[in-house]
């Protein structure tokens, strides 16, 4: 379980916690926010705040576009995201901390930050 929440910003994101202890998975993911998200983009059923939940959303459909991509092993970098896929989560933003920041742009940069994770990870 996550205690973490999200506050979206202009550029990103702040993230914080309320409770009075942590989980290990929430100072993962204070720690190291896109590594950890990009993470649970593979885990199923995560109990976690509503706008935690819409940032592992957007990892998800990093991966799954990543995933998809059959010449993955050859060009070794993240593709971009489709404008399809931008558009439905432009759409399911949900209502809370700075959803009026969100956009096509602010999720493709996040989809960026994943993507960089990825190709990180590819690289080694």
């Amino acid at each position: 379980m996550l205690t973490s929440k999200a506050t979206y910003t202009e550029n990103a994101f702040l993230l914080y916690t309320e409770a009075a202890e942590c989980t290990d998975a929430d100072k993962k993911l204070l720690a190291a926010p896109y590594p950890a998200l990009y993470e649970l983009a593979f885990e199923k059923n995560i109990d976690c705040d509503v706008s935690i939940k819409f940032l592992i959303e957007i990892a998800k459909n990093a991966v799954s576009e990543i995933s998809h991509n059959s010449d993955i092993e050859v060009l070794r970098v993240a593709p971009e995201p489709k404008q399809e896929a931008l558009l439905a989560l432009v759409r399911s933003v949900p209502y809370t901390n700075g959803w009026e920041f969100v956009n096509a742009i602010w999720i493709k940069n996040f989809w960026g930050k994943i993507s960089d994770v990825f190709n990180a990870e590819i690289a080694n």
